[in-house]
C-alpha cells in the first residue's frame, strides 16, 4: 500500500490473513471510496462496513466475531471442547452414562447446551487416541501371559518326569524369586533365551533407550513379536515376512513412531502405494505379520502429517543409504524425472519430458548407483532450474553420508551441459561424466589409432547374452584442458552404429570404465518407470500448498528480466513477426503481379494479332464486295473482326483494373508496413525507458504463485525409494536361482503378496504360503528350494530373538479349496 510515492503498509494479498483485513478496516474508516475498494480487493461492501465498524467500535470481542469470517458463533469454543475432552478421560471406563453426565455439566458451567452428536464426535476421536496408544502394551500383556502359560506347562510336564530329568533343568528352587520374577525362567528354553519381566524389556518407540538391545526376547513371531497360537490361523499378506530381515535393518532401530513407519514400508510393499489404497488390505492380518497397525485412513493422514518435514525425511533417507552401505560407492547417477502437476493451483511451468510439452510440473531429482539402486530423492518446483538444483541436491546428499567429505563422481544427462557448472564441479574436487552437447560427429580421427572393447549383456537368462562393441579415441577437451574427451564409435548386436563424445573431468578413471557407466544410464531411466509402476512414485501423496511469501525467507532470490520489459519485448517480437508477414506477403504479392501482367500483355497481344489479321483479310475482300460469291465471306469476315474488337477493349478494360487494384494493395501494404514499423520504433523507446530488472520472489508474489505441499511427499517417496531396494534386495537371491528374468518379478511379487496358514509347531512358526498361482514342478521345486533359503536366513538374522520359522509352500490345497474331480467341467 502507498501514499503517494511512499510505502504505508506491505500486507499479504490473502483474504483471510488479519493484516490484510485490518488494512481494508482503516482504509474503509479513512473514507476512501467503497466502491474502488471492491473493485481493487473483490471484497463486497457489506463485508468491509463490518470490519471497518468494529475496528472503530475497539470492542475487542467485537473485533473478533467480525474478523473471523461469516456465520454464526461457534457453540462449543475451544474452552468447552477442552473441558469435554478432559472429563472424557476421567470418566471414561468408571462412569456409565458419561456422555449425559459431562453433557449436564457444560449446561452447568457454560450456560450452553452441546447436543449428543456433538459429543460423539469428540468422543470417538479420544477413544481412537486411546486405542492407538494402548495397543502396543495390551500386545505386549497378551504376550507375556502366552509365554509364562508355556513355560508352565512346560514346567508341569518336567516335574512329572521324575527327579532324573529335573536334574538336567536349570536348578533355580535354592535362588530366591523377587516379587517380579515370578513365573520367568532365567535359563535358555527350549534354545531360545527366556523371557524377561516387562520392566525389563524395551518397550517400542520408547525414545528413552539410545539402540534397541537385539539380545532380548521379544516374541513368537519374526519381526512383530506377535504371539502365535498352535492351532492354524489363515493370514493375508503372509509373503510380507520374506521381507522383515530387510525392514527390521531399516526400521529396527527406529525410536520414534516405528510401528506406523514399518506398516507404511509393508503396505508399500504390497502394492498400496498411497493412503486410499491400504482400504485393500487386511489390518487384522498385517497385526500378526508386523506389530500394531492404524486402519483409519484420516488417522494415517494425521500421522503423516505430524511426522513429515526435512528432519526425519533425512533420516529414513540415511537409513536407506545404510542398506545400500553407499560408503562403497564413489560413481553416482544424477537425473531429474518431471512428474505433471494437472491441478488448478497456479503454480510454475517447466518441461515435462514425458508429456512432451511446457507444463506445470514438480521436479523429483534422483541420485542412483552405479548398479541403478536409488539412494536419494529431493523434491523441487520449477523456481531453480537444473544446473543450480545440482549443487543443492548434491549438498543434501552428502549430509546423509557418513563421509561426506570424500571425492564423488556425477554422471549426468547434457542438460547439465554449461562450462561454468561443469568447472564449479571440479573444483568442488568432485567429477563429472556427461555427454558433449552440440557433438556433429565431426570428432573421429581415422588416421589415430582407436582403442577397442566388448561388452555383454544378459537378455532372458544368464546364459543369453548381447555383444555390443565399443571403438574410442581419447583426447585433451578443447574449452578446458582439465578435461578428457572420449569420442565413441558403438555398434549394439544388429548393426547400428552411433558416434557421440564424452566429457569426463577424471583423469585417474579408466576410459572403459567411463564408457560402460554412461552408455548404462538406461537402468536409472528404467528404474522410473518402475518406481512409478510399483511403488508409485508419481503419486501426489498429500494436498496443500505455499505461498511464496510464506517462503521468502528459505529461497534465494535473484534479478530476472522485469514483467513490463518481457512483456515489451514480446510485443515487439510479435510485431516484428507481423512485418516480415507483411513483407512477405508484399513481395508474393509483386511476383503474383508481375505473372499476371505478362500473362495479360502476351493474351492481349494474341487478341490484337487476330484483329490485324482480320483486318487485312477485310481490305483484301473490300474491292470484291459487291460480287455474290464474295459478300458471304466478306460479312463474316466483317463480323469477326468486330467481335475482335470488342474483345481486345474488354481486355484492356479488365488488364486497367487489375492494374489499378494491384497498385491500390501495394500500397496499403506499405502503409501497414510502415505503421507497424513506426509502432516498433515507439516500441523500441518505451524499451529504453523501461526498467530491465526485477526481483523474481517479489514478482511471483505479486502474481500469487504457489507452490505444493511437498514435505509429506517427500517423506513418503523416501519409503518408496526404500521398499523398492528391499525388494531387490529379496530379488538377488531370487533371481539366479530362478534364472528366467522374463516373469522373475512377477513371480516374486506374487510369492510377497500371497497369503497363508501360520502355527506354531514344537516350538517353530510353521508359514505355509498359498500363491494364487499354480507353479509348474520345476518352478515350485525352485521355489520351494528359495523359501528354504529365506527361512534359514531370517531364523540366522533373528537369532535369539524370535522363535524360528520354517516358511513353504502348502503342499495340499485340497482341504481348503476342495480336490477336484475327474471328468467334471
Amino acid at each position: 500500500m502507498f501514499l503517494g510515492m511512499a510505502l504505508l503498509e506491505r500486507v499479504p494479498r490473502e483474504r483471510d490473513h488479519i493484516a490484510f483485513k485490518m488494512l481494508l478496516a482503516r482504509l474503509y474508516n479513512a473514507g476512501v471510496k467503497v466502491v474502488s475498494l471492491v473493485i481493487c480487493f473483490g471484497v463486497a461492501h457489506t463485508t468491509l462496513r463490518r470490519w471497518g465498524l468494529a475496528l472503530l467500535s475497539g470492542d475487542v470481542d467485537r473485533i473478533n466475531r467480525a474478523f473471523c469470517g461469516q456465520g454464526a458463533e461457534r457453540k462449543v469454543t475451544p474452552e468447552i471442547e477442552f473441558y469435554i475432552r478432559d472429563r472424557f478421560h476421567e470418566l471414561y471406563g468408571s462412569c456409565r452414562n458419561y456422555s449425559k453426565k459431562i453433557q449436564e455439566e457444560v449446561k452447568k458451567y457454560f450456560k450452553k447446551e452441546v447436543s449428543a452428536e456433538r459429543l460423539r464426535w469428540i468422543f470417538s476421536a479420544e477413544r481412537e487416541k486411546l486405542n492407538v496408544g494402548q495397543e502396543t502394551q495390551n500386545l505386549e500383556a497378551e504376550h507375556i501371559h502366552s509365554r509364562e502359560d508355556e513355560m508352565r506347562e512346560d514346567d508341569e510336564k518336567t516335574g512329572e518326569s521324575g527327579s532324573g530329568e529335573r536334574a538336567n533343568s536349570c536348578d533355580t528352587e535354592g535362588e530366591p524369586i523377587g516379587p517380579g520374577e515370578r513365573g520367568v525362567s532365567n535359563c535358555l528354553h527350549n534354545g531360545q533365551l527366556a523371557t524377561f519381566e516387562t520392566a525389563q524389556r524395551p518397550i517400542e518407540n520408547d525414545s528413552s533407550a539410545a539402540t534397541p538391545n537385539y539380545s532380548l526376547w521379544k516374541g513368537d513371531m519374526p519381526y512383530s513379536g506377535t504371539p502365535v497360537s498352535k492351532r492354524p490361523r489363515l493370514v493375508h499378506h503372509a509373503g510380507v515376512l520374506l521381507f522383515s530381515p530387510w525392514m527390521d535393518r531399516v526400521v529396527g532401530d527406529v525410536r520414534e513412531n516405528r510401528n506406523i513407519i514399518r506398516q507404511w514400508y509393508a503396505q508399500v510393499l504390497l502394492g498400496a502405494v498411497n493412503h486410499e489404497q491400504s482400504k485393500m488390505l487386511s489390518f487384522s492380518s498385517l497385526k500378526v505379520l508386523i506389530g500394531p497397525t492404524v486402519r483409519a485412513l484420516n488417522h494415517q493422514r494425521g500421522l503423516l502429517k505430524r511426522n513429515c518435514g526435512e528432519h526425519t525425511t533425512a533420516e529414513l533417507l540415511k537409513r536407506n543409504s545404510r542398506l545400500l552401505d553407499i560408503g562403497k560407492h564413489r560413481i553416482f547417477y544424477y537425473d531429474p524425472h518431471a512428474k505433471e502437476y494437472t491441478g488448478e493451483l497456479k503454480t510454475l511451468k517447466g518441461w515435462c519430458g514425458g508429456k512432451g510439452r511446457v507444463s506445470k510440473i514438480m521436479n523429483l531429482d534422483f541420485i542412483h548407483t552405479l548398479h541403478g539402486w536409488p539412494c536419494f530423492v529431493q523434491h523441487f518446483d520449477s523456481y531453480y532450474d537444473l544446473r543450480e538444483r545440482f549443487f543443492l541436491c548434491t549438498a543434501a546428499f552428502r549430509r546423509i553420508m557418513v563421509d561426506s567429505s570424500r571425492s564423488l563422481t556425477w554422471i549426468v544427462d547434457r542438460g547439465i551441459y554449461s562450462l561454468s557448472v561443469l568447472q564449479r564441479i571440479v573444483d568442488m574436487e568432485d567429477h563429472i561424466i556427461t555427454w558433449e552437447k552440440g557433438y556433429d560427429r565431426d570428432g573421429w580421427n581415422s588416421s589415430e589409432v582407436c582403442e577397442t572393447f566388448i561388452c555383454y549383456r544378459e537378455r532372458n537368462h544368464r546364459e543369453d547374452l548381447l555383444m555390443y562393441e565399443f571403438l574410442w579415441q581419447e583426447s585433451q577437451w578443447e574449452r578446458d584442458a582439465r578435461f578428457r574427451r572420449l569420442v565413441v564409435r558403438a555398434r549394439n548386436p544388429n548393426g547400428n552404429e552411433i558416434e557421440v563424445a564424452i566429457i569426463a573431468s577424471d583423469r585417474q578413471q579408466e576410459a572403459i570404465e567411463i564408457i560402460k557407466a554412461m552408455f548404462n544410464r538406461w537402468i536409472q531411466e528404467n528404474d522410473f518407470s518402475y518406481l512409478i509402476h510399483h511403488y508409485g512414485i508419481n503419486e501426489l501423496t498429500t494436498r496443500g500448498q505455499h505461498s511464496y511469501s510464506s517462503l521468502e525467507g528459505d529461497l534465494k532470490d535473484r534479478q530476472v528480466r522485469s514483467r513490463e520489459y518481457r512483456a515489451l519485448l514480446q510485443e515487439k517480437r510479435k510485431l516484428e513477426t507481423a512485418i516480415s508477414r507483411l513483407l512477405l506477403k508484399q513481395k508474393n504479392h509483386e511476383k503474383q503481379m508481375k505473372k499476371k501482367r505478362e500473362q495479360g500483355e502476351r493474351k492481349r497481344e494474341s487478341v490484337q494479332q487476330e484483329y490485324r489479321d482480320s483486318e487485312r483479310q477485310l481490305e483484301i475482300y473490300h474491292g470484291s464486295a459487291t460480287d455474290e460469291e464474295n459478300h458471304g465471306a466478306y460479312k463474316e469476315l466483317k463480323a469477326k473482326s468486330k467481335q475482335c474488337g470488342k474483345r481486345l477493349e474488354t481486355l484492356l478494360s479488365r488488364l486497367r483494373k487489375e492494374e489499378e487494384a494491384s497498385r491500390k494493395k501495394g500500397k496499403e501494404l506499405e502503409a501497414e508496413i510502415s505503421e507497424k514499423t513506426r509502432e516498433v520504433e515507439e516500441l523500441e523507446k518505451r524499451i529504453l525507458e523501461t526498467v530491465t530488472e526485477e526481483s523474481r520472489l517479489q514478482a511471483l508474489i505479486e502474481e500469487q504463485y504457489l507452490r505444493l505441499e511437498m514435505r509429506g511427499k517427500a517423506y513418503m517417496d523416501a519409503i518408496r525409494l526404500s521398499s523398492r531396494n528391499i525388494f531387490y534386495c529379496l530379488m538377488e537371491i531370487f533371481r539366479p536361482m530362478y534364472n528366467n528374468y522374463r516373469d522373475d518379478h512377477v513371480i516374486l511379487r506374487e510369492l510377497t503378496r500371497s497369503m497363508g496358514i501360520i502355527q506354531k509347531q514344537e516350538g517353530i512358526i510353521d508359514c505355509q504360503l498359498i500363491p494364487a498361482i499354480e507353479f509348474q514342478p520345476r518352478v515350485r521345486r525352485l521355489v520351494s528350494e528359495f523359501l528354504e533359503r529365506m527361512s534359514e536366513r531370517i531364523n540366522r538374522y533373528f537369532a535369539d530373538r524370535y522363535l524360528p520359522i520354517r516358511i513353504r509352500l502348502l503342499e495340499d490345497q485340497s482341504d481348503l479349496f476342495g480336490k477336484e474331480e475327474k471328468g467334471s467341467s
